[in-house]
């Protein structure tokens, strides 16, 4: 072990006493898991990366135009399109969090979790609904309709994040 690098995770795979080879198990596993833990960040990073570059170009592009705009209905309009594409990273970036948060050990502890599914997504269509009850053109009516109770197995703030996609995609 002393003679690796710091980048070499391979399993130790030499003749050991009895003794210790309970001890070389356990350090295999946890070089594994680590391996993993360390491939999923990096997984991670590329996606977020590549995830956030569409947004970003969009609101370097609109606030161009805002730039050489000829008038104040063009500069307003390509400022508003700006401040959505903002929105929209946002709510990558928070789904990117969620994300983050899931690892093999949360995984098993999703297992053991309860969530109300019809709690839930009555919440977040509120937030919804309050999110567009000041805009006065809205082209969609937007209204929970359910059980009063739907118990599953999940974290809450995981099945809110599906819900609000679910219904982000929908408005879309």
């Amino acid at each position: 072990i002393d003679r690796r690098n710091t980048e070499d995770m391979r399993p130790i795979r030499h003749t050991v006493p009895l003794e210790v080879e309970g001890v070389v198990d356990r350090i295999n596993d946890l070089l594994a898991r680590f391996s993993n833990s360390i491939s999923a960040l990096r997984s991670f990073t590329s996606n977020a990366s590549h995830q956030f570059r569409t947004p970003l170009a969009l609101i370097n592009t609109h606030l161009e135009l805002a730039q050489v705009a000829g008038n104040e209905v063009d500069r307003a309009k390509s400022i508003t399109n700006a401040k959505e594409a903002v929105k929209d990273a946002e709510r990558l970036m928070g789904q990117m969090l969620v994300l983050s948060r899931i690892d093999s050990a949360s995984r098993d502890l999703l297992k053991t979790q309860s969530c109300d599914l019809a709690a839930t997504a009555r919440e977040v269509c509120e937030e919804f609904i309050l999110r567009f009850s000041n805009q006065a053109q809205t082209s969609f009516d937007l209204g929970f309709h359910g059980a009063e109770q739907a118990l599953i197995w999940g974290d809450k703030a995981l099945v809110q994040e599906v819900v609000r996609n679910l219904i982000d995609n929908a408005i879309k």
